[in-house]
């Protein structure tokens, strides 16, 4: 509802209210000659027109009743809206009902001649009796329906209200005064409603029917032309039905025509039609089809009242197709009488409201009817419903749309049947005497060729003359044959004629030359309606001059003759094809076409507006009109009218974005003012200059360079430097450089237009502050924020000072200081100034106004800049919704706002609706716009984004490089739509793994950025973030350092240091300190980051919850977990909050917390977020999408940490193939997934097929990244853990060195990968028994990682425990004790009693305990430990196992073998169960339980468990591997407790010899062979040989395992025994007297070992 009031300024005003309105006042009047009209309001009221003093006093008694807000109907609709129209008069009741206050002016009370202030009323009374206001129709209503009525008269003086003139009311109207009173109006029957419209009259006489709309509380459509008593009789059959009065459930009848009671014949086709009615499983599409004027109107209305009667429960409705208006005011009705939800919100999109509707079951039988759809683009197919119970039919004259609407489903009316024709003329010449005239009859209408158009052009000629058929059918014989030729001009295509006249010209020639004779005026209309478009000719466009009454005749006059047909709404007229063309042939004969176009050029011209936006529904329902007559080849170049017509409608076309047809016109106006101005006038240079513009809408930016560029010299050498047009020019000019990016040349150009502007104009002229403000934009562009917002708070200083606060040039500047505002990251500020634009522009400009939509658009752009994405779809969706009510689906303002629609549901995450829209709109654009222009390269580059965020880089690719080839073509390489598609081309060679391609784009952007923008821009520093990023993404994170300090440097300076682009910059920074493992400085700059985002962006800002989310990423990386855990879940709680549980965000955060969960142990939490993350994953993106693929790979590598290798290989068996098919095999994703497959089988202790996977990604990686590539490295680290798996640690230990010296060159010593792989090269050595130097780089990397992550980082935890199980080796048992505590306890302090890590300390520790004989001790701790991980991993776990094997080997120890053995074979059965026969660990249990065997004298058991443990080591191991020897020698053990010598020597040999071969002679491992055999060599008397290898073995052992290693004193003990076996006591006792005090020494003299060498000593020396 638009509502008027008066500004501060006191100028009248209105704004637009769709819901919420206001209290108002409300003015009754009866209309003048002199009205104030919607077009005066949005243009320039005229105040001394009369109506303006009516307006003034509605106002002013507004004012004095407390009310801002009024409503006058003369001014408050837009007539030419044929929709608001509509509605408004539809609404009309409402309103009135709704009014605080309804004034009525009396304008004839009392009349001018008793003018006088203070005359009582029995003076006034008698006139206020008479007064006109009583007797109009739809004054009834305004008595009626308000509350409040007050009267005034001429002289604007309050005669009384309603209630204290009730009794004088009733007397006059007739009407109860309980009616008068406001009783509800169904207490006053419909008969008694009727009569209060007695004696009222309207002005069409179809109002007088309408004008009870309110009172009986319906609607109807409006069908001017129908005439009172079809009006009246459509009311009373509405009236009955909401009455009651027939059965409430009817099924709805929508059809505007009443049955034609002249219709006849056409049964068969009728039959026809009947048979295809309600067929088939879908709805049924029947298409009818025939000739012009063949009568398929008819036909189908005829058919729609049989299908009534037939189906009584069918709904039937009837939508006229011959324009767009036409058919959405019928889908409005429809929605409305259905009363379909929505159906009164003016927002609404009806057409889909129906087609819902009508697809539902619910909706029952139907029948649609579209008549008169000759042109298909008025309907899409879209807005058909699908219905197995729903039938369509369509009327058209055209074949082909036939044959695309319903296929061959077609009825086709023939053009001649003589049976029907006379029943037509029959029906139409009622009262006639046939019996008289058949013969005759019979021959006219096989004059007219039994057509139905030439039989109603007769029949009214006929009828409206009163003459005789045989008359009538002289004048046609009479008609000269060289005439009706002529008129039959163009004919061929639309009918067929056999040597015989054209009836339909012969019928048309008698009839108008009758009217010229009679009626010159109809004479002169027709002939004007026959130079504009055909159809919706209003009755205002027509020649003036002739008195109304006059005007009326004449249109009443061609109606009778049937050569117009009335409108059903807008005072509007139609002419049927044939007739307008006739009327085109006649005047062309009479050489007066071209005059009587030149009169509708004049006319369309007087009435054209200018191409305001409130002017749109006027110009777009005259712009048919003015194309068809400027396009009629009829108007002389020269033409002046014609000229400034198409100038009107140039702009007009360019305003609703047809840029093409508007640039046709511009192009002649620019020809014809050079030719007759010449091309140095002034009016030329304009018309070149909107040329320039449309030029640049339409995509051909270089032609509208240098249109402007030659204007403006043209301008300069003609009009000099300082003329207003040049200056002008400059300032076009301007805009086009600064378009293009070149924003120097555009600067240079304003700040001279300023200055001369400045010096000509002053300062504060609106053109100067145009310029300036043009010039902040310029700055804006180029990263000058400060000289930006200098200016610009300086154009709102000064047009705060000189304009009202709601003038649209002060909404500009303040929406402009908005972005200022934006671009420095002061988003509240921003926001609350563009609210307030905003809101100011509804109320001043109304809501569906293109400057309140673009604040509408801005606003949703900036929540989307603060992630509130849903604020900024709704907004967006609203403004699709206005747009739509306005503009056409193809216009581009409605392109651009579903463009960002789509870019929203991008962030949302709503992936696949985005590239729905984006397709739609992209596809629209090249349609509209050519494939080459900018708007539509710019949809292809969005709809590549969304297809990039899906994971289908191909397709990317190939939209950007086809992108950046045209705009390259078109723009040049410097242009900077071309640099940002080649950074997005880059991204996705990124994405793809392409580093190197990516990084040569990336370099070539910032080089051109660099040169054409300065080093310090804002895209040359995005353009440098974006580089660096892709370095670190090669791991040269040294270069990205490098990089992204220096564009953090540079922002600070030009930003600040709490911007929201230096922000970015420092958390990029800080990834690049994470990535180097500096992070401590990576913490400390994401904390400020963080609390800067937090304060200046809010708590859950998308970049706010990035921070959070990299913060904890460092965190965890320093083993903080439970603090990245606590960030974690905020963000994702924030993000699922926000953004919804299928946003990428919110999966991204999910993936995060499962990641700290797993660092935590608690694997069931990891794994069930994970899985939640990868369903979620498959659903929203697809199977086949990369975040879909990671995060099946995460959950893999949680089912890998719980020992579920099967389950882990599967799923990354899946993601796999999914990642070669989708990426290719050499993609780095592709590579990461075979690397972790690899993984899997190396858990799995499938080395052999591990190092293979390994060896495939090293491979491919050192070809593709290089050899120093942190993912190369990672490889290789995995490969050196594999050969050290396999017992190979001469090829770790060469790959592990290597790794160390990359590692220290590309990251430095302390980056923790390096840490990593000195840890791993000490692993090795440990692994080689060379123990001194595993320890000496173990102490080197705790040194490292307690300066660098410090003490008690899980890393850093497990190079302390590493350096434990070192001494350990050493039999440093106290040492080792020592170290494990203090890791034990650190892990219990920082990761929990029941972390995975904790539970290894305890494990450690209990071994060191066993080490030292203190089995009890080491008992309960493996006790603990086996209950916690019982309950934190569940009965199936490996660790779980592990804990057990060695509870049970403790138990064995301490001789407790029944316990052991139950436990030992508990775990090999799990084993074999969960992880297999051949599983190393499995092969560990089968050992231990051998052992357990052995030690029970169960040697046959242990010697079956035994050989077989080495038959599957040799063939899954090899024969030479650590692991199958200790198997040998185990073996070997046995033979001997069984006294089986040789097979024991056997064992031992091959395993000693094989151990000297792989390991060394002086490796530990074969040193205890060399002891095991020199104890075979002893029980088998064979002295000599056992004393020399005991001997070797002792020396080697004290040489490199140390005098007080426990081996070395094991060597000890055994040569002692040797030596006392040989009789050597002497030797023998002194050998054990030093092993004795040594193991006292080293490991306590209460260790089992100590008190063996105890007892045997005391028991030798007693045996001297």
């Amino acid at each position: 509802m638009r509502l008027l009031h008066f500004d501060t300024s006191g100028k009248l005003t209105w704004t637009f209210f769709s819901n919420d309105t206001p209290p108002y006042a409300i003015l009754s009047h009866t209309w003048g000659d002199d009205e104030v009209t919607f077009e005066d309001l949005i243009n320039e009221i005229d105040e001394d027109k009369a109506g303006y003093k009516k307006i003034l006093f509605c106002g002013e008694q507004a004012a004095r009743d407390h009310l801002l807000y009024f409503w006058v109907d003369t001014c408050c609709i837009d007539k030419w809206n044929l929709n608001e129209l509509s509605k408004a008069i539809n609404s009309m009741f409402r309103w009135y009902q709704n009014a605080a206050k309804c004034y009525v002016f009396l304008s004839d009370v009392p009349p001018q001649s008793l003018e006088n202030d203070n005359l009582p009323r029995d003076i006034w009374e008698p006139y206020f009796r008479d007064s006109r206001w009583f007797t109009r129709g739809w004054t009834l209503q305004e008595l009626i329906a308000p509350k409040s009525v007050e009267f005034f008269s001429s002289q604007l003086r309050r005669l009384g209200d309603k209630h204290s003139l009730e009794q004088l009311i009733q007397e006059i109207t007739n009407i109860r005064v309980e009616a008068i009173r406001g009783n509800p109006l169904d207490e006053f029957s419909v008969e008694e409603r009727m009569l209060w419209t007695t004696n009222r009259q309207t002005r069409e006489e179809e109002d007088g029917a309408y004008c009870l709309l309110g009172i009986f509380g319906i609607n109807i459509p409006l069908i001017y032309g129908e005439g009172r008593e079809e009006a009246l009789q459509r009311l009373r059959r509405e009236v009955d039905k909401s009455s009651n009065r027939v059965e409430t459930n009817i099924a709805p009848f929508i059809v505007p025509f009443e049955k034609n009671a002249q219709f006849t014949g056409r049964e068969s086709e009728l039959a026809e039609l009947e048979k295809k009615l309600f067929v088939g499983p879908q709805t049924t599409r029947i298409a009818v089809t025939g000739i012009t004027g063949v009568g398929k109107t008819q036909l189908v209305l005829e058919l729609a009242y049989r299908t009534k009667q037939t189906f009584k429960n069918c709904s039937v409705f009837w939508i006229p197709a011959t324009d767009m208006t036409s058919l959405h005011q019928a889908y409005a009705h429809i929605a409305q009488r259905l009363e379909i939800s929505g159906w009164n919100d003016e927002k609404a999109d009806f057409k889909r409201l129906v087609q819902l509707h009508l697809s539902k079951d619910s909706a029952g039988q139907w029948l649609l009817i579209f008549d008169n759809l000759d042109d298909i683009k008025l309907l899409t197919t879209d807005y058909l419903p699908r219905s197995e119970q729903g039938c369509i039919v369509f009327t058209t004259s055209i074949r082909e749309t036939a044959v695309s609407l319903a296929s061959s489903n077609i009825v086709q009316i023939p053009n001649e049947d003589q049976d029907i024709a006379l029943r037509m003329l029959q029906r139409y010449l009622i009262n006639r005497r046939w019996s008289n005239e058949q013969q005759y009859a019979d021959l006219l209408l096989k004059e007219l060729t039994y057509l139905p158009l030439g039989i109603v052009l007769a029949a009214a000629y006929i009828g409206r003359n009163n003459i005789a058929v045989k008359d009538y059918l002289s004048l046609l014989n009479e008609q000269e044959e060289g005439v009706i030729k002529l008129l039959s001009d163009d004919f061929e295509n639309e009918l067929q004629y056999r040597a015989v006249k054209n009836p339909i010209a012969t019928a048309w020639l008698i009839s108008f030359r009758q009217i010229h004779r009679f009626n010159a005026l109809a004479a002169d209309y027709l002939s004007f309606m026959a130079c504009v478009e055909r159809k919706d000719i209003l009755q205002s466009l027509l020649p003036t001059g002739a008195p109304r009454e006059k005007q009326m005749e004449a249109i009443e006059t061609l109606t009778a003759y049937s050569l117009i047909v009335k409108r059903p709404a807008g005072s509007a007229l139609d002419l049927h094809r044939l007739v307008h063309l006739t009327t085109r042939n006649w005047l062309r004969k009479q050489h007066s076409l071209d005059r009587w176009t030149n009169v509708a050029i004049k006319c369309l011209l007087d009435v054209f507006p200018d191409s305001n936006h409130w002017n749109r529904s006027k110009w777009r329902r005259l712009l048919p009109h003015a194309t068809y007559a400027l396009r009629s080849g009829l108007i002389d170049e020269d033409n002046e009218n014609g000229g400034d017509l198409a100038w009107k409608c140039a702009k007009s076309l360019v305003s609703d974005g047809r840029y093409n047809e508007a640039g046709v016109y511009y192009e002649e106006a620019v020809r014809r003012r050079k030719r007759v101005l010449g091309q140095d006038h002034p009016d030329t240079l304009v018309a070149m200059g909107n040329l320039a513009v449309t030029y640049w809408n339409q995509g051909r930016q270089k032609e509208a360079q240098e249109l402007q560029e030659q204007e403006m010299e043209i301008s300069k050498s003609m009009l000099g430097t300082e003329h207003s047009s040049t200056l002008i020019s400059m300032g076009n000019l301007a805009v086009t450089y600064s378009n293009q990016g070149r924003w120097k040349e555009a600067e240079e150009l304003l700040v001279q237009v300023i200055q001369t502007r400045n010096k000509l104009l002053g300062i504060e002229h609106p053109n100067t502050i145009t310029s300036m403000a043009n010039l902040v934009f310029v700055y804006k562009y180029q990263g000058r924020w400060k000289e930006a917002l200098e200016l610009e708070v300086q154009v709102v200083d000064i047009r705060k000072k000189i304009l009202n606060p709601e003038h649209p040039d002060m909404l500009d500047s303040m929406s402009n200081l908005a972005g200022t505002y934006v671009n420095q990251g002061r988003w509240k500020e921003a926001e609350e100034l563009e609210v307030e634009v905003m809101e100011t522009r509804k109320r001043v400009l109304g809501e569906d106004h293109p400057s309140t939509l673009a604040s509408m658009t801005y606003l949703a752009s900036m929540f989307k800049d603060q992630g509130r994405w849903n604020e900024a779809q709704e907004l967006e969706l609203q403004v699709i919704e206005m747009r739509k009510k306005v503009l056409s689906i193809e216009h581009p303002d409605m392109l651009t706002s579903m463009g960002n629609l789509a870019l929203t549901y991008n962030n949302q995450g709503r992936l696949k609706e985005a590239r729905e829209l984006q397709v739609q709109v992209m596809e629209t654009r090249k349609k509209t716009l050519g494939v080459n222009h900018p708007s539509t390269q710019v949809c292809i580059n969005n709809l590549a984004l969304t297809l990039s965020n899906q994971g289908r880089w191909n397709e990317s690719e190939e939209l950007f490089v086809q992108v950046m080839e045209v705009e390259t073509r078109m723009l040049g390489l410097k242009s900077p739509s071309v640099l940002t598609t080649m950074t997005n081309l880059a991204s996705i060679y990124s994405n793809q793994g392409r580093w190197k391609k990516a990084e040569e784009l990336e370099m070539q952007v910032v080089e051109i950025r660099r040169k054409a923008f300065g080093v310090k821009h804002p895209t040359t520093l995005t353009a440098m973030n974006n580089l660096a990023l892709t370095y670190m993404r090669q791991g040269r994170w040294a270069k990205s350092e490098e990089l992204n300090a220096q564009v953090m440097e540079m922002k600070k300076e030009i930003f600040g240091t709490e911007h929201p682009e230096t922000l970015k910059s420092m958390a990029n920074l800080a990834g690049d300190y994470r990535n180097q493992g500096r992070l401590k400085e990576a913490e400390d700059l994401e904390v400020q980051v963080m609390k800067a985002r937090q304060a200046l962006l809010g708590e859950e800002h998308p970049h706010t919850l990035l921070s959070m989310n990299n913060l904890a990423s460092t965190y965890s990386n320093q083993g903080r977990w439970q603090e990245a855990e606590k960030l974690g879940a905020q963000a994702m709680e924030s993000r699922q909050r926000l953004l919804g549980q299928d946003h990428p965000d919110t999966l991204v955060s999910m993936h995060n917390l499962a990641s700290m969960y797993s660092n935590q142990g608690q694997w069931k939490e990891a794994e069930q977020v994970g899985v939640q993350e990868m369903e979620t994953s498959k659903r929203v993106l697809g199977l086949d999408h990369p975040s879909t693929l990671s995060s099946m790979a995460n959950v893999a590598s949680t089912y890998e940490k719980q020992g579920r290798w099967k389950e882990a290989e599967e799923l990354g068996v899946q993601v796999m193939e999914c990642r070669e098919m989708v990426l290719g095999k050499e993609h780095p994703d592709t590579l990461n997934s075979i690397h972790n497959l690899a993984s899997t089988y190396r858990y799995q202790g499938r080395w052999k097929e591990a190092e293979e996977l390994f060896m495939q990604v090293l491979e491919i990686r050192e070809r593709a990244l290089g050899a120093d590539h942190p993912s190369t490295l990672i490889t290789i680290t995995n490969l050196a853990t594999t050969y050290r798996n396999q017992g190979r640690w001469d090829r770790a230990e060469e790959l592990e060195v290597q790794l160390i010296e990359s590692r220290k060159r590309v990251l430095g010593q302390d980056h923790p990968d390096t840490l990593v792989s000195i840890d791993n090269l000490a692993s090795t050595f440990w692994s080689k028994r060379r123990l001194k130097e595993a320890k000496e780089l173990f102490i080197q990397v705790i040194e490292s990682r307690q300066r660098v992550l410090g003490a008690n980082h899980p890393s850093t935890l497990i190079s302390i425990g590493n350096l434990a199980v070192t001494y350990s080796s050493q039999g440093r048992w106290k040492d080792a004790e020592k170290l494990e505590v203090q890791v034990m306890e650190s892990r219990k302090r920082v990761l929990g009693d029941e972390h995975p890590d904790t539970l290894i300390s305890m494990a450690n520790l209990a071994s060191t305990y066993k080490n030292q004989g203190r089995w009890k001790e080491a008992e309960e701790l493996e006790v603990q430990a086996m209950e916690s991980r019982k309950r934190v991993l569940g009965t199936s776990h490996p660790d779980l196992m592990t804990i057990t094997a060695n509870l049970a080997l403790t138990y064995s120890k301490q001789g407790r073998w029944k316990e052991a053995e139950e436990l030992g074979v508990q775990v090999m059965e799990n084993r074999k169960k969960v992880l297999g026969l051949e599983h190393p660990s499995t092969l560990v249990s089968m050992a231990n339980v051998a052992w357990t065997y052995n030690d029970q004298g169960r040697w046959k058991e242990a010697e079956e468990l035994g050989a077989q443990v080495i038959e599957i080591r040799k063939r899954v191991l090899g024969m030479e591997h650590s692991s199958t020897l200790t198997s040998l020698s185990n073996l070997a053990s046995t033979y001997r407790n069984q006294e089986q010598w040789k097979q024991a020597e056997e064992l031992e040999v091959q395993a000693m010899e094989s151990r000297k071969r792989v390991l060394g002679p002086e490796h530990p491992d074969t040193l205890v062979s060399m002891t095991g055999l020199s104890l075979t060599y002893s029980n088998q008397a064979r002295w000599k040989e056992a004393e020399e290898l005991g001997e070797q073995a002792m020396e080697t052992s004290k040489r490199v395992l140390g005098e007080e290693h426990p081996d070395t004193l094991a060597s000890m003990n055994n040569l002692a025994r040797t030596w006392k076996k040989m009789g050597r006591d002497a030797e023998a006792i002194r050998l054990m007297g030093e092993c004795l005090q040594l193991r006292e020494k080293a490991i306590g003299v209460n260790h089992p070992h100590t008190l063996s060498s105890s007892s045997t000593l005391t028991r030798w020396l007693s045996e001297l």
